[in-house]
């Protein structure tokens, strides 16, 4: 993306709750990261900046401007690998031993420089394959990181196979809370209502033709949040076969779901550091 684009959007973005500087792919690819977060909290101080990164390029200098800066508030390493044979199958080719060496020397440094960022979020995503290892991957990360978030598999709006056979789904969809809570803006300056629409398959806007707010309460997105609160996600190719709406908010999704379907829905909750919160999700 180009930066003044870049400058575009984060100017343009007062009130957002949180800031993630990237969209698809890994971030810290991006020579410019650093001066993009930076960019952030100078412009947008009260915001929430977030990266979700596999931690491969997150090297020793890395971990240094990341602790140092105190720009980024939250990473969330995607590391999917509680053994080296699975990570060798969910993340090739990247090094099990060298990616969570990564991961764990840049807790140590942000504890021994005392600093509060960046929380470290560990995302374990459940599927067939890693759901026999949740507990040890949560035995594991509760003493080093601050959170393991156990969450959904992602079938990439139907695009790819479903990988977790225990997974429970209600009688239909419910409205995707992404439409209310996120815009997202390709590296063109195209927006689109989903983080997964890659092809770019529902534009609802545009930049710099349109402002950020001219597009969150322009006709295309409007006409996105109505079908779903109609229940008719099925006339929209994007959301017709997806189930990313699980990994709504547990509160938005137990709504919708006592509303329309009468039962109570089984969260999946956060384990911190103290053990507090447990680990139900096995139990769905």
């Amino acid at each position: 993306m180009d930066w003044a684009l870049i400058e575009r959007i984060i100017t343009q973005a007062g009130g957002a709750r949180t800031l993630i500087p990237f969209l698809l792919g890994e971030p810290l690819l991006d020579d410019r990261m650093r001066d993009v977060l930076a960019l952030c909290k100078a412009t947008q101080p009260k915001a929430t900046t977030v990266l979700y990164s596999n931690m491969s390029r997150c090297d020793q200098a890395a971990i240094e401007w990341i602790v140092q800066d105190q720009n980024l508030d939250i990473i969330c390493p995607s590391f999917y690998g509680p053994t080296p044979e699975t990570y060798r199958e969910l993340q090739p080719p990247l090094d099990f031993h060298q990616v969570r060496s990564n991961i764990i020397r840049l807790i140590a440094e942000r504890r021994r420089l005392q600093v509060p960022k960046p929380r470290v979020q560990m995302n374990y995503i459940l599927t067939d394959l890693t759901r026999p290892h949740l507990k040890r991957f949560v035995d594991y990360w509760r003493p080093l990181a601050d959170t393991v978030e156990v969450v959904y598999h992602d079938t990439w709006h139907g695009e790819q196979p479903e990988r977790d056979s225990m997974k429970v789904l209600p009688p239909g969809p419910i409205p995707c809370s992404r439409l209310w809570e996120s815009l997202n803006i390709h590296q063109d300056g195209t927006a689109v209502a989903c983080c997964i629409d890659h092809e770019q398959q529902e534009k609802i806007g545009r930049l710099p033709e349109q402002s950020l707010l001219e597009i969150w309460h322009g006709e295309p997105l409007a006409r996105l949040r109505r079908l779903h609160l109609a229940g008719r996600h099925a006339e929209i190719p994007l959301c017709r076969d997806c189930t990313s709406w699980l990994s709504n908010p547990a509160w938005w999704t137990g709504f919708w779901i006592r509303a329309w379907y009468g039962f109570e829905w089984p969260r999946v909750r956060a384990v911190g550091r103290d053990g507090a919160g447990g680990v139900d999700v096995a139990e769905r």
